[in-house]
């Protein structure tokens, strides 16, 4: 079996060669596994000659930008049986591939699996999600779990419901969130099972704080997705509660609750009452409680703004929602 490891890149040769090595010693420990990396270049290409000394690198370059044009590229190119994702600036663990392999023999009616993300620096979860220990099948309420420096899916399932990444979303793209939960949604819809994979380890560098800006590009890009996701995949809301009717619909009250705790004081006072809550609890209500407040208030017209924009484009051209096999929308 090939494993395909598809990674888009622009212009960060210095992370990009961090998670080569980071393969390469994998690799050393289960040095049976066949594999590939696929690296889709989108910038500056100074650094290729460098690749030499990596010969399960196939490189290429890519003039149009954005990660999930580049993605699909990375697929098209791809020689694998399992298409394996991850970002640029990622480190894999040193028993990755023995994991993978042991996953991929013990459970081969599943096709599509996510692993564990730990923050790079300090070997702790990349967020709250990912304190969770155990192997399991995910259900819609589980995006977080399926994010898109950690997921794999294998040729099979991607050629059987023609599977590509959404180019209107991610990274470089007119909405600049969202690309592997559309993917996901796809494969819930279609009621295919998504395996988490505890021990299937990624590293990845702490998310930086982002200012209001980028903070309400990112909540333009969940109302796109969930736009997107309503019309052309599937339209029970229920299945989007927990991902963005239940923030979009919070986030004014909270932004009115939260001024008035800390107008009056009280936020020491809840901070030392949420110490005793479970980690799992306790981590989104202190992320809350230090966020800006008026990031409350941008997230409420950022998901109102992505959601509008993608029903007015429908309406003036409209696309067909998904079958059991027409994916390819976009």
């Amino acid at each position: 079996m090939l494993v395909s490891l598809i990674v888009p890149t622009l212009n960060r040769s210095q992370d990009l060669f961090r998670l080569l090595d980071s393969i390469d010693q994998a690799h050393q420990e289960a040095n049976d596994t066949a594999y590939e990396v696929i690296v889709v270049e989108q910038g500056d290409c100074a650094y290729q000659d460098r690749l030499a000394a990596y010969p399960a690198v196939r490189f290429f370059f890519s003039a149009q930008k954005g990660l999930s044009h580049n993605r699909n590229f990375g697929v098209s190119q791809a020689k694998g049986d399992v298409f394996l994702f991850t970002d640029d600036d990622c480190v894999l663990d040193r028993s990755f591939f023995i994991t993978l392999n042991k996953s991929l023999e013990a459970h081969p009616e599943v096709a599509a699996f996510c692993g564990r993300i730990l923050e790079l620096e300090t070997r702790k979860p990349f967020h709250s999600k990912f304190h969770q220990d155990q192997d399991r099948i995910l259900g819609w309420n589980d995006f977080q779990l399926f994010m898109g420096a950690s997921h794999l899916i294998r040729r099979s399932l991607w050629e059987k419901h023609q599977l590509q990444y959404n180019e209107t979303l991610g990274a470089g793209a007119p909405y600049g969130a969202g690309e592997e939960t559309y993917l996901f949604y796809q494969l819930m819809h279609w009621h295919e099972p998504v395996l988490y994979l505890s021990h299937l380890t990624f590293f990845h560098p702490a998310q930086p704080y982002l200012p209001p800006r980028k903070q309400y590009q990112y909540a333009i890009g969940n109302g796109a997705l969930h736009g997107q996701a309503l019309l052309y995949i599937d339209s029970n809301p229920r299945h989007y509660w927990v991902s963005f009717f239940r923030p979009w619909l919070l986030a004014l009250p909270k932004y009115g609750i939260l001024k008035l705790v800390k107008l009056v004081g009280l936020d020491r006072l809840v901070r030392r009452y949420v110490e005793k809550f479970p980690i799992s609890v306790r981590q989104p209500l202190l992320t809350n409680l230090d966020l800006p407040l008026e990031q409350h208030w941008l997230r409420f017209l950022g998901f109102t703004k992505g959601m509008v924009e993608v029903y007015v484009d429908h309406f003036r051209t409209p696309k067909k929602r998904i079958g059991k096999q027409d994916a390819k929308l976009f």
